[in-house]
Protein backbone atom coordinates (compact mmCIF):
# COMPACT_ATOMS: atom_id res chain seq x y z
CA UNK A 1 0.00 0.00 0.00
CA UNK A 2 1.39 3.45 -0.04
CA UNK A 3 1.58 6.71 2.13
CA UNK A 4 -0.81 9.09 1.29
CA UNK A 5 2.02 11.48 -0.17
CA UNK A 6 2.86 8.65 -2.71
CA UNK A 7 -1.06 8.59 -3.60
CA UNK A 8 -1.23 12.93 -4.05
CA UNK A 9 1.82 12.56 -5.95
CA UNK A 10 0.85 9.67 -7.92
CA UNK A 11 -2.41 11.67 -8.84
CA UNK A 12 -0.93 14.76 -9.03
CA UNK A 13 -2.91 16.62 -6.42
CA UNK A 14 -3.16 17.47 -2.83
CA UNK A 15 -5.73 16.51 -0.19
CA UNK A 16 -4.52 19.25 2.34
CA UNK A 17 -8.16 21.49 1.18
CA UNK A 18 -10.30 18.34 1.12
CA UNK A 19 -12.27 17.25 4.36
CA UNK A 20 -11.48 13.60 5.84
CA UNK A 21 -14.66 12.23 5.63
CA UNK A 22 -16.68 9.46 8.28
CA UNK A 23 -17.46 5.98 6.70
CA UNK A 24 -20.79 5.53 6.12
CA UNK A 25 -23.44 3.89 9.23
CA UNK A 26 -20.48 2.30 11.53
CA UNK A 27 -17.53 4.62 13.21
CA UNK A 28 -14.87 1.40 12.40
CA UNK A 29 -15.31 2.28 8.84
CA UNK A 30 -12.95 3.09 6.66
CA UNK A 31 -12.26 7.01 6.26
CA UNK A 32 -11.45 8.95 2.93
CA UNK A 33 -10.93 11.44 1.02
CA UNK A 34 -13.62 12.63 -1.58
CA UNK A 35 -13.01 14.07 -5.34
CA UNK A 36 -16.78 14.19 -6.87
CA UNK A 37 -16.76 12.39 -10.05
CA UNK A 38 -12.87 11.30 -10.22
CA UNK A 39 -12.04 8.77 -7.39
CA UNK A 40 -12.05 7.97 -3.30
CA UNK A 41 -8.64 8.15 -1.48
CA UNK A 42 -9.33 5.27 1.13
CA UNK A 43 -7.54 5.07 4.62
CA UNK A 44 -6.32 1.56 6.11
CA UNK A 45 -4.99 0.89 8.94
CA UNK A 46 -1.15 1.84 9.60
CA UNK A 47 -1.52 5.18 7.68
CA UNK A 48 -1.90 3.08 4.53
CA UNK A 49 -3.98 4.43 1.43
CA UNK A 50 -5.60 3.12 -1.78
CA UNK A 51 -7.43 4.93 -4.55
CA UNK A 52 -10.92 3.73 -6.22
CA UNK A 53 -13.41 5.17 -8.91
CA UNK A 54 -16.13 7.37 -7.96
CA UNK A 55 -18.59 4.66 -9.08
CA UNK A 56 -21.93 3.15 -7.36
CA UNK A 57 -19.73 -0.21 -6.89
CA UNK A 58 -17.09 1.57 -4.46
CA UNK A 59 -19.67 3.16 -2.84
CA UNK A 60 -21.58 -0.08 -2.10
CA UNK A 61 -17.98 -1.54 -1.33
CA UNK A 62 -17.03 1.15 1.35
CA UNK A 63 -20.94 0.98 2.96
CA UNK A 64 -20.69 -3.01 2.74
CA UNK A 65 -17.06 -3.79 4.52
CA UNK A 66 -14.21 -2.52 6.22
CA UNK A 67 -11.21 -2.53 4.78
CA UNK A 68 -7.42 -3.39 5.87
CA UNK A 69 -4.41 -4.36 3.99
CA UNK A 70 -3.12 -7.91 3.85
CA UNK A 71 -0.19 -9.43 1.90
CA UNK A 72 -0.06 -5.63 -0.49
CA UNK A 73 -4.07 -6.15 -1.61
CA UNK A 74 -6.94 -4.24 0.12
CA UNK A 75 -9.21 -6.96 1.61
CA UNK A 76 -12.67 -7.03 3.91
CA UNK A 77 -11.83 -8.40 7.75
CA UNK A 78 -14.58 -11.01 7.61
CA UNK A 79 -14.68 -12.82 4.26
CA UNK A 80 -11.39 -12.23 2.83
CA UNK A 81 -12.64 -10.82 -0.55
CA UNK A 82 -10.17 -8.36 -2.31
CA UNK A 83 -11.39 -4.93 -3.35
CA UNK A 84 -9.72 -5.01 -6.52
CA UNK A 85 -11.51 -8.46 -7.25
CA UNK A 86 -15.11 -7.00 -6.37
CA UNK A 87 -14.54 -3.81 -8.11
CA UNK A 88 -14.37 -5.20 -11.30
CA UNK A 89 -16.63 -8.34 -10.82
CA UNK A 90 -13.70 -11.27 -11.03
CA UNK A 91 -15.36 -14.98 -11.86
CA UNK A 92 -13.16 -17.78 -9.81
CA UNK A 93 -11.43 -18.82 -12.54
CA UNK A 94 -9.63 -15.52 -13.17
CA UNK A 95 -7.83 -13.12 -11.19
CA UNK A 96 -7.94 -9.60 -10.84
CA UNK A 97 -4.87 -7.85 -12.47
CA UNK A 98 -3.39 -4.29 -11.61
CA UNK A 99 -2.25 -2.93 -14.93
CA UNK A 100 0.25 -0.49 -14.03
CA UNK A 101 1.22 -3.11 -11.55
CA UNK A 102 0.11 -0.33 -8.27
CA UNK A 103 -1.60 -2.49 -5.69
CA UNK A 104 -2.87 0.91 -4.39
CA UNK A 105 -4.72 1.70 -7.36
CA UNK A 106 -7.99 0.47 -7.40
CA UNK A 107 -9.59 2.58 -10.12
CA UNK A 108 -12.11 0.29 -12.78
CA UNK A 109 -9.83 1.74 -15.70
CA UNK A 110 -6.41 -0.33 -13.84
CA UNK A 111 -8.39 -2.92 -12.86
CA UNK A 112 -8.75 -6.48 -15.40
CA UNK A 113 -9.64 -10.01 -15.03
CA UNK A 114 -6.92 -12.37 -16.46
CA UNK A 115 -5.80 -15.72 -16.46
CA UNK A 116 -3.75 -16.38 -13.86
CA UNK A 117 -0.76 -16.93 -16.69
CA UNK A 118 -1.74 -13.45 -18.13
CA UNK A 119 -0.95 -12.08 -14.99
CA UNK A 120 2.10 -13.91 -14.06
CA UNK A 121 3.27 -11.76 -17.29
CA UNK A 122 2.12 -8.56 -15.54
CA UNK A 123 4.82 -9.09 -12.24
CA UNK A 124 6.63 -6.33 -10.96
CA UNK A 125 10.38 -7.37 -10.39
CA UNK A 126 11.27 -8.83 -6.72
CA UNK A 127 12.49 -6.71 -4.27
CA UNK A 128 15.14 -9.53 -3.66
CA UNK A 129 16.38 -9.22 -7.34
CA UNK A 130 19.67 -8.69 -7.39
CA UNK A 131 20.25 -8.09 -11.30
CA UNK A 132 18.21 -5.48 -11.68
CA UNK A 133 16.25 -7.14 -14.71
CA UNK A 134 13.46 -9.69 -13.79
CA UNK A 135 14.46 -13.15 -14.94
CA UNK A 136 18.04 -12.35 -15.46
CA UNK A 137 20.30 -13.99 -12.23
CA UNK A 138 23.48 -15.13 -11.84
CA UNK A 139 24.30 -18.80 -11.28
CA UNK A 140 27.06 -21.35 -11.17
CA UNK A 141 27.17 -23.86 -13.49
CA UNK A 142 29.76 -27.12 -13.14
CA UNK A 143 32.01 -25.03 -11.91
CA UNK A 144 31.69 -21.84 -14.25
CA UNK A 145 29.27 -18.48 -13.91
CA UNK A 146 26.81 -17.58 -16.26
CA UNK A 147 24.30 -15.00 -16.43
CA UNK A 148 20.89 -16.74 -16.95
CA UNK A 149 17.59 -16.18 -18.57
CA UNK A 150 14.26 -17.62 -17.59
CA UNK A 151 11.08 -17.28 -18.90
CA UNK A 152 7.75 -19.19 -19.65
CA UNK A 153 6.69 -19.68 -23.14
CA UNK A 154 2.58 -19.52 -23.79
CA UNK A 155 2.45 -22.60 -23.42
CA UNK A 156 3.75 -22.25 -19.68
CA UNK A 157 6.78 -24.12 -20.23
CA UNK A 158 10.22 -22.47 -19.02
CA UNK A 159 12.86 -21.40 -21.49
CA UNK A 160 16.60 -20.85 -19.83
CA UNK A 161 19.26 -19.76 -21.68
CA UNK A 162 22.87 -19.05 -20.11
CA UNK A 163 25.60 -16.75 -21.37
CA UNK A 164 29.17 -17.99 -20.27
CA UNK A 165 30.97 -14.96 -17.79
CA UNK A 166 34.41 -16.70 -18.75
CA UNK A 167 33.79 -16.31 -22.61
CA UNK A 168 31.92 -13.13 -22.86
CA UNK A 169 33.07 -11.29 -19.79
CA UNK A 170 30.87 -10.48 -17.08
CA UNK A 171 29.65 -6.93 -19.00
CA UNK A 172 28.88 -8.81 -22.05
CA UNK A 173 27.12 -11.70 -20.93
CA UNK A 174 25.15 -9.50 -18.71
CA UNK A 175 24.35 -7.20 -21.31
CA UNK A 176 23.28 -10.37 -23.81
CA UNK A 177 21.09 -11.64 -21.24
CA UNK A 178 19.13 -8.75 -20.16
CA UNK A 179 18.35 -8.18 -24.61
CA UNK A 180 17.63 -11.73 -24.75
CA UNK A 181 15.01 -11.21 -21.87
CA UNK A 182 13.26 -8.43 -23.03
CA UNK A 183 13.24 -10.06 -26.61
CA UNK A 184 11.50 -13.02 -25.11
CA UNK A 185 9.35 -10.93 -22.99
CA UNK A 186 8.07 -9.23 -26.39
CA UNK A 187 7.58 -12.19 -28.19
CA UNK A 188 5.80 -14.33 -25.36
CA UNK A 189 3.39 -10.88 -24.07
CA UNK A 190 4.98 -9.95 -20.79
CA UNK A 191 4.27 -6.39 -19.83
CA UNK A 192 6.14 -6.42 -16.47
CA UNK A 193 9.22 -4.78 -15.44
Amino acid sequence: MASIQIIEEFLNIETGDKKLCDGKYKSEKNKYYYFKDRYYIISVVGDKWFVASDCRRTRRLLRSNTWHCSGGYICNYIHKLRFHREMIGCDDDLVGDHINRKTFDNRIENLRAITKIDNDRNRTKRSSNTSGKQGVSKVRKGGNHYWNVQIHNLQGQRISKYFSIKKLGNDEAYALAVATRRELEQEYGYTGE
